[in-house]
Parts: structure tokens; C-alpha cells; sequence
């Protein structure tokens, strides 16, 4: 099982958090909310990722050497004017991924437009050049002199917080957490945030529609910042994922006045329910905010007789753990598993721990739909790709891979979902699914089914349509 250090309570993470913002909104001003350490997320995609020295050095090597060749094509290239008015726009970061998308909007907003038969562009937080019409990098939107400026005064403001970080870590009860903490912190990516700032400063959002997937990520701070009234009309942060019980940074967090939006949509009404209870303002009214997903396409007919689990990894530190529990054991059936990894993981090093091992794969090149129409059920511990199985006809099984309780599931749903606390819980689950037959699976599933539909709802095109015309 997987240890993720437990600090002394999350109260005092909370507290830490409201103390250092404070001091660093008075000697940062807005820039504080552009660095990756002012969102608060104790899971772990959320926290600094541990790395040897040679890689952690490589990684920034190559960022920085990145960052200067485009700086450098910068210097070189004309200035564009773009008009964007009257334009719906798509927000969104430049994901790195192991396949290449269709389109770029695909990643968050798949067959979106499509479904609406509403045109949108792209502005893409990162710095490549597309010259398509409708993908625009911040480089493109934003001057040469634009660009620079920024640049110097990022430099500035970044040295200012590296040091500044010294004196206030010093008197908070996690000092070691904060720390570690601010390593996650990147230069290239608070930089891109502050362009985004930048541009969207300039930009008179009355005209627009911007949607951008809802994350509380620093780009997201800044296309906020200072709009005003009949800007923010505009601006629909869209929750397009559950999120688990350490992402403190959907908190309400009042006293700060962090830059947010004032509508929100949801993919289904327990989503929108979580959000609530969180005391969060929303403009859009709550029925009129459950929306849906593209997400959410459902499969239920077929009954699939092949016994092969589809196994979702959420965080690549999980599949040595399903991998340990997996290759030592016989089952009475003979069960096939297929490991699925987050699309910008590079599986290389995971297939040769599987190569002698006949029953076992991995997802290749292929969408979450063409997996399940393989499998017959699926296994997950932190990843919504769980919920989304369910609505593609699977019963999944959720498995407790970390010391405490990570699950885009609440506490009372998760007894739907065969829960695995430990190794003995997970062989018994996996040979009592492997042993159901036809109306047992049916019954199992609906039960799973009754949850999902609501978490990822099908998207509802009138009411989706209307609210963005």
C-alpha cells in the first residue's frame, strides 16, 4: 500500500495555507495566485513528484532550453493582430501526451462542437505556433514587447518568492510540508500563467463565451483577475472531473478573495451537490448548471462473456501495486488484465515488467471506449476513468491502493463498488466477479449504474446551448 504521509491534521494544512497567502498577496500582489504552490492539493498528482537529482536537473535543463528556443523564434517573428470578438472560446493548457488527438480541444472537450453545432477556437496556454485559424498559443496572441516584459518580470517576482519563502515557512505548523511543498512550483509554467494574465487584461470579454475545464489551476486565476461584472458573465469554469477529498483547493477559502469565476457547470448533479455543500457561489442556477459530458456515453446492452479486467491506473505509483498483488496469484478462472495508464505517462518502463507474462497487457494507442468493448469489468483506485467504465456497460471495483481514503467516490457509494481494503478483499472480489452469470452481472451493475449516471450525465444539448447563447 502506498504511505502518503500524514501530516498533523488537515485543519492545520488549511490554516498554514490562509496565513502564507496572506503574506504573500502583500508582498506578491496577484502573482502569488500564478505559482503552482497556491493550489492546495494534498493527492498525489498534486504534490511534487520525488525524482533523483539527475532527472529533476535534466527536466529543467530541457524546460528552460525549450522556453529560450521559442523566446528566440520570438525575437524574429511578426506581429499578429487576431480579432476575437464575438468569438466562443475554449482555455485550456498544452497537455503533453502518449497519442495524438484528433483535435486539440479533444482532451477536455471531446466531440464537444460537434454535439452543440457551436464553432469554437482555442487559445492554448504554451508558447508553439499553429497558423491554423483556429489554434492560438499566448506567443501568438501577445506582442514581442508583450512577451518580454513578462518575461523580466517573472524573473523578478520568482527570485522574490524564493526568497521570501524563508521567512514565512519558518512559523507555519507544517514547515516541512510547505518546504517540500513549493517544489512543485515551475518557473516555464508560472510564467505562461502570468501571459495569460496579460493577455486576457487586454481582452473585453462582453462579446465572448469562454469555457475552460475547472481545475482552480494558476492560468485559471489569471483569465480571472480583475474582470469585471459583465466580463465574468462570460467566463463558465467547467468541472469536468470528481475530484477526491484531498483536493483542499475546491475549498471555499472566503477570507482570501482568491480569483474566481461566478458560473459553474457540472457533469451530473452529485458533482454539483459536492460543490454546494462546499458553500461555493454559483450564478447558474443549480439545475441549470448540470449539464453533462460528452463523457458520459452509455453502453448497457451487451453482456460481455470474456473474463478480462480492464485495470485503470491513476497515478503510476499505483500499478506496482496491482502488478505485486496480481502476478503471484492463480485464479480459478482464467482472467485476462489489461493496464490502462493516464495519457501522458510514458509506459515504456511498464511493458517490460509484463513481457513473460501472457495474461497480462497494456492499453496501447487505444480510447477508453475500445477498452471496455474488450473487457468486462474494470478495477480502479483514483481515476474518474473508473466511473466512466460504468456508464460504458463494465462493473468496476474499486480498490483501496493508498494509506488513506483517495476515491472520486463518497464514503456511502463505494459499498456498491465491490471495495477492496486490502489484498485478501481484492482476490475475493476478483473471483466473485469473475464467477457471475448473466442476471447477477446485469443487477450488479445497475446498482454501480444508478451512482455513474449521475456523476457523468449525458450531455444535455438544449440546456447547454442556451446557456452559453
Amino acid at each position: 500500500m502506498i504511505n502518503i504521509k500524514k501530516y498533523k491534521n488537515i485543519k492545520s494544512i488549511n490554516s498554514d495555507f490562509i496565513s502564507i497567502s496572506f503574506f504573500f498577496k502583500k508582498y506578491l500582489g496577484k502573482y502569488w495566485w500564478f505559482l503552482n504552490s497556491s493550489r492546495l492539493d494534498l493527492a498525489p498528482m498534486g504534490l511534487p513528484l520525488k525524482e533523483n537529482l539527475f532527472n529533476s536537473v535534466y527536466k529543467k535543463i530541457f524546460s528552460s532550453l525549450n522556453l529560450l528556443y521559442y523566446l528566440f523564434n520570438k525575437i524574429f517573428s511578426k506581429n499578429y493582430q487576431y480579432d476575437l470578438k464575438n468569438k466562443k472560446i475554449f482555455v485550456f493548457e498544452d497537455v503533453k501526451l502518449s497519442i495524438k488527438l484528433d483535435k486539440k480541444e479533444d482532451y477536455y472537450f471531446k466531440d464537444f462542437p460537434k454535439k452543440t453545432k457551436l464553432s469554437f477556437i482555442n487559445i492554448i496556454i504554451g508558447y508553439k505556433k499553429y497558423n491554423d485559424g483556429k489554434n492560438f498559443s499566448l506567443f501568438e496572441l501577445l506582442n514581442r514587447k508583450e512577451v518580454f516584459l513578462t518575461l523580466f518580470k517573472c524573473i523578478f517576482v520568482y527570485c522574490k518568492f524564493n526568497i521570501l519563502k524563508f521567512v514565512v515557512f519558518q512559523y507555519t505548523i507544517n514547515k516541512n510540508f510547505w518546504f517540500n511543498y513549493q517544489k512543485k512550483n515551475n518557473f516555464v509554467n508560472f510564467f505562461l500563467s502570468t501571459l495569460t494574465y496579460n493577455l486576457f487584461k487586454k481582452i473585453d470579454l462582453e462579446s465572448n463565451k469562454i469555457i475552460y475545464p475547472y481545475e482552480e489551476k494558476p492560468y485559471e486565476r489569471a483569465i480571472n483577475y480583475n474582470k469585471k461584472k459583465f466580463e465574468k458573465k462570460n467566463l463558465y469554469a467547467y468541472l469536468i472531473n470528481p475530484r477526491d477529498n484531498l483536493a483542499l483547493y475546491f475549498s471555499n477559502f472566503k477570507t482570501l478573495q482568491i480569483p474566481r469565476p461566478e458560473k459553474y457547470l457540472f457533469t451530473g448533479k452529485i458533482i454539483a451537490n459536492r460543490f454546494l455543500k462546499l458553500k461555493r457561489k454559483n450564478l447558474i442556477s443549480y439545475s441549470n448548471s448540470i449539464v453533462g459530458t460528452p463523457k458520459g456515453q452509455f453502453s448497457l446492452s451487451k453482456f460481455k462473456k470474456k473474463n478480462t479486467f480492464l485495470i485503470l491506473i491513476g497515478h503510476p505509483s499505483e500499478f506496482d501495486i496491482f502488478f505485486k498483488y496480481l502476478v503471484n496469484k492463480n485464479f480459478k478462472n482464467k482472467i485476462n488484465f489489461i493496464f490502462r495508464f493516464p495519457l501522458g505517462v510514458n509506459i515504456k518502463n511498464f511493458k517490460k515488467k509484463l513481457i513473460n507474462n501472457k495474461n497480462f497487457s497494456i492499453s496501447i494507442n487505444k480510447s477508453l471506449i475500445e477498452d471496455c468493448k474488450i473487457s468486462k469489468f474494470s478495477i480502479f483506485s483514483n481515476t474518474s476513468a473508473g466511473i466512466e467504465t460504468v456508464n460504458l456497460g463494465l462493473i468496476t471495483m474499486w480498490t483501496k491502493t493508498y494509506n488513506i481514503n483517495l476515491s472520486p467516490l463518497d464514503n456511502s457509494q463505494n459499498k456498491y463498488f465491490f471495495c477492496s481494503k486490502n489484498i485478501s478483499e481484492f482476490y475475493f472480489n476478483i473471483e466473485k466477479l469473475s464467477g457471475l452469470n448473466s442476471f447477477d452481472y446485469r443487477k450488479k451493475h445497475q446498482k454501480q449504474f444508478n451512482i455513474t449516471k449521475n456523476i457523468c450525465s449525458k450531455l444535455d444539448l438544449y440546456k447547454l446551448k442556451n446557456i452559453i447563447k
